[in-house]
C-alpha cells in the first residue's frame, strides 16, 4: 500500500512554511504536505529542513528535534510522538532521547524520519556486514528489511576505560595506603634508634597494645589488657605503650620510702635538724589467677590471634583500596563518556548539558574517590548522586514505556508503521 509519504514524493511529510520554496515543489495538498515532482526532491528538502533546526534553531536532542518536528496536537498523539523520539534514538545509536544529536548524523537522522514517516529513502542501502547483530523485532516499516543494531565500539571502548581506570585507582590507592601504614612503622623504628621515647606516648591499636603487654610480663603470667586496666589502672583504659608500663609498675607494687626532709639548723649542735617521714606503699598485684603454662597449642592459639588481630588491622586499608578501584573504574568510565559527548568539531567552549555536567561530576568523584582518605573517598562517591539520578529517570521512564505499550506487537512498541500525520 502505498503511504501518504510516497504518493507525495515527500519522505519526511513536511509542510511547507508560507514563502518558503524548496526545488521540485509543485504544490501542497489539502493536510498542507509538500507535493514534489520526484523522491529526491522532497529527500534534499528533507535534509535542508534537519540542517535548518539543527543548525538554526538549536535542536540538541531527539526530544527537542520531535518537539518541533511533530508538536503536539491531535494529529500527533503523545504515544506516538514517545515512539517517534525513541525510534530516533535508537537509529543514531542514542542512549537516550535526551544525548545530543551528533553533527555528523543529519543523513542517518533524515533516513530515520522516512522510515517512521512511511516514505522511501532513495539512496541504495549498504549489506548488512556478517558480523552486524540484528534483532528480529526490528524491521523497516514491516516490509521485512532488517534493521542492524547500534554498533558496539563505544560500549567496547568505555568498559576499557573502565578496567584502566579500575587498575589505575587500585594501584594509586594502594601505594597511598602502604605508605600510610609503612610510615608509623619506620618512624617508630628511626625513634628507637635514636633513644627517643615518642613513640611510646602514641595511641596504640588494642592489639599492639596488648602484645606490648605480653611482652613485658612472665611468660608463665598472661593477663587480657581489659583486666589490666580493671586491677592496677583503677578501670581507666589504657591508650598507649606508657600508660600500659605504668600499670605494669602498679602490678609490681611499690615498697615503702623513709625520707628525710630538713627543716633548720640546730643552734647548740651545728647540725641540720632532720623530720623522717614514712611514704606507704603498695603490695604488688597477686596475679596467680592469670598463671599461664605455654603449650605448643597456646603458642599455636597466640600466633593465630594475632594473624586475626594483622588481618583485622588491615581490613579498612582492603576496603579502601576497593573503594579506589571502584573510583578508578567509574572515573574512566564517565569521564570517557563526558568527553565524547562535550566534544563536538567546531563547538568550541560551551556550557555542558546538564546530563553532560553530572557525568563529568561523576567522573571527578571517580578521580576523588582513588584517594584512600575517609573524606576523599565519602566525597568521591556523594559526587556520583546526579549520574545515578539521571540514569534511575532514564530506567523509569524505559519501565513506563514497556509497561504502555507491552500489550503490542514487538515491533509496534516501537515503531509506527503508519505514516505519521
Amino acid at each position: 500500500m502505498t503511504t501518504l509519504a510516497e504518493y507525495n514524493n515527500n519522505p519526511g511529510n513536511i509542510r511547507p512554511a508560507k514563502g518558503v520554496k524548496y526545488e521540485g515543489l509543485i504544490g501542497v495538498d489539502d493536510k498542507g504536505f509538500g507535493i514534489f515532482e520526484k523522491p529526491e526532491y522532497g529527500q534534499k528538502a528533507l535534509i535542508n529542513d534537519i540542517k535548518y533546526k539543527l543548525e538554526k534553531r538549536g535542536l540538541k536532542t531527539p526530544n527537542d528535534f520531535i518537539d518541533v518536528y511533530a508538536p503536539k496536537g491531535d494529529e500527533n498523539p503523545e504515544d506516538a510522538r514517545d515512539n517517534y523520539k525513541i525510534y530516533i534514538a535508537q537509529m543514531l545509536g542514542l542512549k537516550s532521547t535526551t544525548d545530543p544529536i551528533p553533527d555528523d548524523a543529519i543523513e542517518k537522522l533524515a533516513q530515520a524520519i522516512t522510515n517512521f514517516e512511511g516514505g522511501k529513502w532513495q539512496e541504495k542501502q549498504e549489506p548488512a556486514k556478517a558480523d552486524t547483530q540484528v534483532d528480529a523485532t526490528e524491521t523497516d516499516e514491516g516490509k521485512g528489511k532488517p534493521i542492524p543494531s547500534t554498533t558496539e565500539a563505544g560500549a567496547d571502548e568505555n568498559a576499557i576505560m573502565g578496567v584502566v581506570g579500575g587498575a589505575t585507582g587500585a594501584k594509586l590507592a594502594g601505594s597511598i595506603e602502604s605508605g600510610k601504614r609503612l610510615l608509623p612503622i619506620i618512624q617508630s623504628l628511626y625513634e628507637k634508634r635514636t633513644g627517643s621515647d615518642a613513640y611510646m606516648h602514641r595511641p596504640q591499636s588494642r592489639g599492639s597494645l596488648q602484645r606490648y603487654l605480653n611482652s613485658q610480663l612472665n611468660e608463665n603470667i598472661r593477663i587480657p589488657l581489659a583486666e589490666l586496666e580493671k586491677v592496677a589502672n583503677e578501670g581507666t583504659p589504657v591508650r598507649t605503650m606508657k600508660e600500659v608500663q605504668a600499670a605494669i609498675d602498679n602490678i609490681n607494687g611499690v615498697p615503702s620510702e623513709r625520707v628525710a626532709k630538713t627543716t633548720s639548723i640546730d643552734p647548740r649542735t651545728g647540725r641540720p635538724r632532720k623530720i623522717f617521714t614514712t611514704t606507704t606503699g603498695k603490695p604488688p598485684i597477686d596475679l596467680s589467677a592469670y598463671k599461664h603454662t605455654p603449650t605448643i597449642a597456646t603458642r599455636a592459639a597466640d600466633q593465630a590471634a594475632r594473624g586475626a588481630d594483622i588481618v583485622k588491622g588491615a581490613l579498612p586499608s582492603v576496603g579502601r583500596v576497593g573503594v579506589g578501584a571502584l573510583g578508578g573504574a567509574l572515573a574512566g568510565s564517565q569521564l570517557y563518556d563526558a568527553f565524547k559527548e562535550y566534544d563536538y568539531p567546531n563547538k568550541g567552549l560551551r556550557m555542558p548539558t546538564a546530563r553532560n555536567a553530572a557525568q563529568f561530576a561523576s567522573g571527578a568523584g571517580g578521580a576523588l574517590a582513588m584517594l584512600p582518605f575517609g573524606v576523599t573517598q565519602g566525597l568521591g562517591l556523594a559526587l556520583q548522586a546526579p549520574e545515578l539520578a539521571f540514569q534511575g529517570y532514564d530506567a523509569l521512564k524505559a519501565m513506563q514505556e514497556r509497561s504502555r505499550n507491552a500489550p503490542q506487537e514487538d515491533t509496534d512498541r516501537i515503531y509506527l508503521n503508519n505514516p505519521m500525520p
